[in-house]
């Protein structure tokens, strides 16, 4: 008997597969469950064309189970579907609650084109899980058009046969088309020392295929998330290798960029911390009165030791730079003589007189880079680039009832800051540090001379700078 049978060649018709939730321990099997089945039935709400579980396996068999964890998923499925997308799910628990890691697959790209990685708050599931069913549906306009796997309608006709009679049976496909090479075909091998390349045949299509569009925007949009996080690429690779959610890959690895921050210091300050005013005047007898003809004044920095303490505001826009404004507190010395001389019969003809020293406060006033040259990790060395401000005030000089002196007032010095210091992040909004900045001070002693004045003013002996061993705790804000 002939029989013709008109048979339609099966076409998986869906654009999107969600494959099975993978859960991250054995005793994450329940909650997997339960999201994937918050995901699906936000994916039926978004009037998306999926196949789910249940339908994979029908055409799949279990080449979609634990995805996530396959390197070859969801390669292994694009043959058998017309699909353009796969959405592959990680669910785990924490204490604060479900670790959940979502792959975005364009079809024939091995690596996904997005990555979303989120700790999911009790109560929150079911708007998470339209937020990955919405991401879905974003994506597929992206995606190119694919031609039916199907191929369209089969036409099957059988041969006619008596009872009795066995229609030729042809030998199963070897499962690996290319196996075992046959004896009589194998070449011998090269001579040159190089591998013989596979026949076209039997090279993946793929391999010689430029990067498609797709795979483009997912490296743009991987680019823009490591941008929004301030790390480079080495760390990034190292989160999404991690399957932490962002938040807690950032706070494990002490990443400090898009952080404000609030530091307090103290320290001891070695160099010219301290200050010294020098005046003489030349006089002369002016009836009652003493005139003055000529004076000479120093004015300046002198070199010593004494503490320091401050506090700093900044921000760190990126991994590698940290921007801020110190202001710091500088005590030190203040060192005053004055003397006079008279032209006319005196007596004494001169006088000189070195006054006791007082405490005196300075300050530190710094824009401010810290240059870090790696991203991640408990202790981070770093480099301190600033342009400092030191300001002063000035000395109000004691009179005699005969002679007045000149004040000095109040000044600053300048000068750039840099120097070296290491921090340790001994957990994720605290900062221990310890640095010495060192500034050249460009400023020079200021000296007047009005008339001729015998007499020189006292001066302090200057080193042009001022180191500080400091350290301090700062708090990310």
């Amino acid at each position: 008997m002939t029989g013709l049978l008109a048979l339609l060649g099966h076409a998986q018709a869906a654009d999107v597969l969600f494959v099975d939730a993978t859960p991250v321990t054995l005793d994450d099997f329940e909650v997997a469950e339960e999201l994937y089945g918050m995901v699906v039935t936000a994916a039926k709400n978004e009037g998306l064309s999926f196949d789910g579980v249940d339908a994979i396996r029908t055409w799949a068999g279990e080449d979609g189970d634990t995805c996530w964890d396959v390197d070859a998923c969801p390669a292994n499925l694009w043959d058998r579907t017309d699909a353009r997308l796969a959405v592959v799910l990680s669910v785990g628990q924490s204490p604060s609650g479900l670790e959940v890691g979502v792959r975005l697959h364009g079809v024939d790209e091995a690596a996904p084109f997005k990555v979303i990685r989120e700790t999911v708050a009790p109560g929150q599931e079911g708007a998470f899980a339209r937020t990955i069913a919405r991401a879905a549906r974003d994506a597929l306009p992206l995606l190119p058009d694919r031609k039916p796997v199907g191929g369209g309608p089969i036409l099957v006709i059988e041969d006619e046969f008596v009872e009795g009679d066995e229609p030729e049976r042809r030998p199963d496909p070897d499962p690996d088309p290319r196996g075992d090479p046959d004896p009589a075909d194998t070449k011998p091998d090269r001579t040159d020392g190089r591998p013989d390349r596979p026949p076209r045949s039997e090279r993946d299509p793929r391999a010689d295929r430029p990067p498609s569009d797709q795979a483009v925007r997912a490296r743009l949009r991987a680019d823009e998330d490591r941008r929004r996080m301030g790390v480079p690429a080495g760390a990034y690779a190292r989160y999404e290798a991690s399957g932490l959610s962002r938040e807690d890959w950032l706070k494990a690895a002490r990443v400090r960029a898009g952080h404000g921050f609030l530091e307090l210091h103290g320290g001891y300050g070695l160099g010219d911390v301290d200050r010294g005013y020098g005046v003489r005047l030349r006089i002369e007898e002016q009836g009652t009165d003493f005139e003055t003809l000529g004076r000479s004044t120093w004015e300046g920095a002198g070199a010593g030791g004494a503490p320091t303490f401050g506090f700093a505001l900044g921000y760190a826009p990126a991994w590698f730079l940290d921007t801020s404004v110190a202001v710091a507190v500088q005590y030190g010395t203040k060192y005053l003589n004055t003397g006079w001389e008279c032209t006319a019969l005196c007596d004494p003809p001169a006088s000189e007189y070195v006054h006791d020293p007082v405490r005196a406060v300075q300050a530190f006033v710094e824009p401010r880079l810290r240059l870090f040259p790696v991203a991640t990790g408990v202790v981070k060395p770093y480099a301190i680039v600033a342009f400092s401000v030191l300001l002063h005030d000035g000395f109000q000089v004691p009179d005699p009832d005969f002679v007045d002196y000149p004040d000095s007032p109040a000044g600053a010095s300048l000068g750039p800051t840099a120097g070296l210091g290491i921090a340790i992040d001994p957990i994720s909004r605290i900062t221990i540090f310890a640095e010495v900045p060192g500034t050249l001070l460009l400023t020079p002693a200021r000296t007047g001379s009005d008339g001729e004045v015998a007499l020189a003013p006292g001066r302090l002996v200057s080193g042009g700078y001022v180191v500080r061993f400091v350290g301090g705790i700062g708090i990310r804000l």
